[in-house]
């Protein structure tokens, strides 16, 4: 569908991305040559603009005014493509107000930490809508609300998981737009290592208020072992082939690149802020009691991190 209206009508593809955070915002930036770019924002009741800058990998500064829609405007059932780059506990609210104006041929794409959304998600598609699950290691950070500063150019993995798929075209265009990206037959695999890397150093760093870095450290180990031990278990239960090896050494690779970040989760419980747990050790947990496997290192940690909300 998507193909016949760009060779009907020579316009470019619209595309929308809800959550204008610092990956959000830098996305737009790369997306918007090939791409109709607007924002979606449910703390607006009425479309606006916004003058966007990016300081880029080489310092150079760039300026462009990005269109911020309503969730619930009338120009939403033009989008052909929804980028959501939310946290995965907003994904669900921050989706069901598009749903009833997204147009019969829409594609969306679901790109955030953990696990677990999309499950909720392809029920409630109609069946010429198409969903795929994104993840990147791109690096970006923001000085203020509107300013993004493109800090590392790491892989973006795209991959279709239910219903009808993106058109080759669209795929050509977002490969083309986004530095160092593929589409692969399977997203299914990535993401679970993704969540393996999360899995070790979220809950660990946020626990013991350590830099990630610290996660190498020998008394951390036997933890990083058990929780991976399980991951794989779990993993091969639901019929995901990962190289535990390969994922193994990602993990430690993941923790001497970022040594001196805090991750995300620790900074959100400094902050009180709520944390992604229930889709990253937590989403672990549930998918092996599908299975009737013990998890009781993920359950702990889960528990642990929950309980500095209460």
């Amino acid at each position: 569908m998507l193909d016949k209206v760009e060779q009907v009508t020579g316009r470019k593809p619209k595309l929308g991305i809800v959550g204008a955070g610092n990956i959000g915002q830098l996305l737009a930036f790369q997306l918007a040559e090939k791409f109709d770019v607007c924002l979606i924002s449910h703390r607006y009741s009425a479309p606006t603009e916004k003058q966007m800058s990016l300081t880029s990998l080489s310092q150079d500064i760039s300026e462009q005014t990005f269109k911020i829609l309503p969730s619930n405007h009338a120009a939403i059932s033009e989008l052909d493509i929804v980028l959501v780059c939310v946290k995965a506990y907003q994904v669900i609210e921050a989706i069901e107000p598009l749903l009833l104006h997204l147009p019969s041929h829409a594609h969306l794409i679901l790109m955030h930490n953990g696990m677990g959304p999309y499950l909720s998600i392809v029920p409630r598609l109609k069946v010429t809508q198409g969903l795929s699950l994104a993840t990147t290691s791109q690096g970006a950070y923001r000085d203020n609300q509107w300013h993004v500063t493109h800090s590392g150019n790491g892989l973006t993995q795209f991959g279709h998981i239910d219903g009808t798929p993106l058109s080759p075209q669209a795929k050509h265009l977002m490969l083309q737009s986004i530095p160092n990206s593929e589409w692969v037959s399977e997203i299914l695999p990535a993401l679970w290592q993704k969540l393996a890397i999360n899995a070790v150093i979220n809950p660990l760093t946020a626990l013991h208020q350590c830099l990630n870095g610290d996660i190498a450290l020998p008394k951390f180990q036997p933890t990083v072992q058990a929780i991976l031990t399980e991951l794989f278990d779990v993993a091969k239960a639901e019929g995901i082939t990962l190289d535990q090896t390969e994922t193994e050494r990602r993990v430690f690779e993941v923790i001497k690149l970022t040594a001196s970040n805090r991750s995300s989760m620790q900074q959100d419980v400094n902050s009180g802020r709520q944390t992604e747990i229930e889709y990253i050790n937590g989403f672990i947990e549930k998918q092996a009691k599908k299975h009737s496997i013990d998890c009781p290192v993920n359950h702990s940690l889960c528990a642990e991190i929950t309980a500095l909300h209460q």
